[in-house]
């Protein structure tokens, strides 16, 4: 009987028991579950690199998506905030408004030609003053901000 190596087929002229060419098969079938396993084993190793990138970008992701909402809500607390601030001045001047509109039609009832409005008192947080006990002195309505001293040249 003729010795065949793995891998090798004999001569087309000589013919094969089928037990050797089972054998034969069967060589080269474990010889082509080898290399797969090789190169499922290759893509496994691939897939796990993968993986593990794509795990610190999702965290990293994560991480940025916390950090924008809670920034998205700062903003809106602040947005609340200021609407909160201007519906209040909104108030305020409205109220000035109907009270100098008030005054001004009392005066002309009363005949005076020259209407002069009234003295406000701004609230301490118009002025951005802190501690409302150190309120200056009201001004008239239409008098310039500022200083009320006069200037010596």
């Amino acid at each position: 009987m003729d010795t065949v190596e793995c891998g090798h087929d004999l001569p087309a002229k000589q013919t094969r028991d089928p037990l050797e060419q089972a054998i034969i098969d069967s060589v080269t079938g474990v010889q082509k579950l080898r290399s797969q396993v090789k190169r499922l084993e290759a893509e496994l190793e691939m897939s796990r690199g993968e993986a593990s990138t794509l795990r610190i970008e999702n965290e990293a992701l994560r991480v940025m998506l916390q950090s924008e909402r809670d920034e998205r809500a700062y903003y809106h607390r602040f947005a609340i905030e200021v609407t909160t601030s201007l519906n209040l001045v909104g108030q305020v001047v409205d109220e000035v408004m109907q009270k100098a509109q008030g005054e001004a039609f009392r005066r002309q009832e009363d005949g005076n030609g020259r209407v002069e409005l009234p003295e406000l008192k701004i609230p301490a947080f118009l002025r951005g003053q802190e501690d409302p006990a150190a309120e200056p002195e009201p001004r008239p309505f239409g008098a310039p901000a500022g200083r009320t001293e006069t200037r010596r040249q």
